[in-house]
């Protein structure tokens, strides 16, 4: 049980991409060499919404696991002792109902949130290096 308290306080893994290069395009005016509507229309959309999308899971996974982690945790487990607290199972039964809750929706979500991201973004690159290969920039 400490194990997995560990691995789910400590080990929790949430990506948060960067998108420094999205806001110097932008703010440098460079966007504006990209002369096709529909592949500017693809690049703003996966910044400002598909990022957006997945920074925000992100943050919110991370509060639910650390919130759990730090209530319901903390009030079914003994962290000295390293064991259930006493008289403590109906604790336990809703630290693993919580966790298990983690499990199938969120993390599941967040899982597929991350699949359709990186496939949307190998997408986009590739058009966008198609694009920059014709030398219409």
């Amino acid at each position: 049980m400490q194990a997995a308290l560990d691995q789910i306080g400590f080990l929790n893994l949430t990506m948060y991409p960067r998108k420094g290069s999205w806001g110097a395009l932008t703010s440098g005016g460079q966007l504006v060499w990209v002369r096709d509507p529909g592949l500017v229309a693809r690049l703003a959309n996966f910044y400002e919404s598909t990022h957006t999308r997945l920074e925000a899971a992100g943050r919110d996974y991370d509060f639910n696991v650390n919130e759990v982690a730090r209530v319901t945790a903390s009030r079914a487990w003994d962290w000295q002792q390293m064991r259930p607290r006493m008289n403590g199972e109906s604790e336990v039964a809703e630290l693993f109902g919580q966790l298990r809750y983690l499990r199938l929706s969120w993390n599941q979500y967040y899982i597929d949130l991350l699949d359709d991201y990186g496939a949307e973004m190998e997408a986009l690159l590739g058009d966008l290096e198609a694009y920059l290969s014709l030398g219409d920039t």
